[in-house]
């Protein structure tokens, strides 16, 4: 570890982390060496139970770690005070009963109490911290709003100001996707990598959306079980072959070509597919391979091609000398599935 790198916030010495039961240890992730820089938007991956919020709990002091040490800006987290974490590590969970007795401004302001205390007053610094923060997450204008009143997506965007109006270093997000819409999962991790340029903090979240993650991170964490955690940007990740070790399931295989994954089950027929490749080939060939036929483009007794007129395409299916045409993906993918897999 090198505690002299000037963008280092956050880092990791050969940690172990885990719980004890009685006098009996059990680990749930050891080999721990990791960095978190300024300005840098971290996704944590893995399955379940692998142990990402074990690692946050540890981090944010929550839990003890069982061995190793954890350093932010170069201080040994165990000799920090409580204060002075707060000042260096917000965290912001998911889930949970919403306080309706709050507003949104005064759930807000709560993340002012490392330099108020829990019933001090705010100072002008402390407003213009809380305006702050509810300007860069979008959410002023609900500042008058019962807490009560608003949308999963609206509250995690609320605990996420009240996270920067604490304005720590280092914030620190378990799942703050689960149980959103797709609209709000692409928001919110969009709000996440802006916040973290611009406010050059460190943000660290543990999620299961890979197709977000992929798409938002600066630098990916992957956790396996019995593995030491591999880390680094997420494309270099996809083309050495790592996101295909974090899911190691029969069922389904990690496309580097799409960066998504896929069902992995037995080709039930080859189809020689034709066509620009324009979004009319690409999707069609994505649903040819979702129900089970693999596109190549050698000759095959089964042709397939796509007449991409702007406004007005049409899929032409040539087999055993009979031609098919359809008008939309849909149509050919029905027509497929009712004459080849009986």
């Amino acid at each position: 570890m090198d505690r002299n790198n000037q963008h280092s916030i956050l880092e990791i010495s050969n940690l172990t982390i885990g719980y004890f039961h009685g006098r009996k240890k059990k680990i749930i992730l050891d080999r721990i060496n990791l960095t978190l820089e300024k300005g840098n938007l971290v996704c944590m991956l893995g399955e379940n139970g692998v142990g990402k919020s074990t690692l946050l709990k540890t981090i944010s002091r929550v839990i003890p770690p069982l061995s190793g040490e954890i350093f932010i800006n170069g201080h040994s987290l165990q000799h920090i005070s409580q204060k002075a974490l707060a000042k260096n590590i917000s965290v912001v969970l998911t889930g949970g009963q919403k306080p309706g007795i709050l507003k949104v401004r005064e759930m807000v302001a709560l993340g002012r109490y490392p330099y108020t205390g829990w019933v001090g007053g705010l100072s002008a610094e402390d407003h213009d911290k809380i305006d702050w923060a509810l300007n860069l997450t979008n959410v002023n204008h609900l500042a008058d709003e019962s807490i009560a009143t608003l949308s999963d997506g609206q509250l995690q965007k609320v605990m996420i100001a009240r996270a920067l109006a604490q304005d720590s270093d280092i914030m620190i997000l378990d799942e703050p996707t689960a149980f959103l819409d797709v609209n709000n999962r692409l928001e919110i991790m969009h709000l996440l990598k802006m916040l973290a340029w611009e406010t050059k903090k460190a943000i660290l979240v543990s999620t299961h959306d890979l197709d977000s993650a992929f798409h938002t991170a600066d630098q990916l964490w992957l956790a396996t079980c019995c593995l030491p955690i591999t880390t680094g940007c997420p494309e270099d990740l996809i083309v050495e072959g790592e996101i295909q070790n974090l899911f190691d399931h029969e069922a389904f295989v990690f496309d580097q070509q799409s960066g998504r994954f896929k069902t992995d089950f037995k080709s039930i027929r080859q189809i020689n597919l034709q066509g620009a490749h324009d979004k009319y080939y690409l999707w069609t060939k994505s649903g040819l391979e979702r129900i089970g036929y693999e596109v190549v483009k050698s000759n095959s007794t089964l042709k397939l091609s796509i007449e991409s007129n702007a406004n007005a395409p049409v899929w032409r299916l040539e087999d055993d000398d009979k031609l098919h045409k359809f008008s939309a993906i849909g149509e050919l993918i029905s027509f497929l599935r009712g004459h080849h897999l009986g």
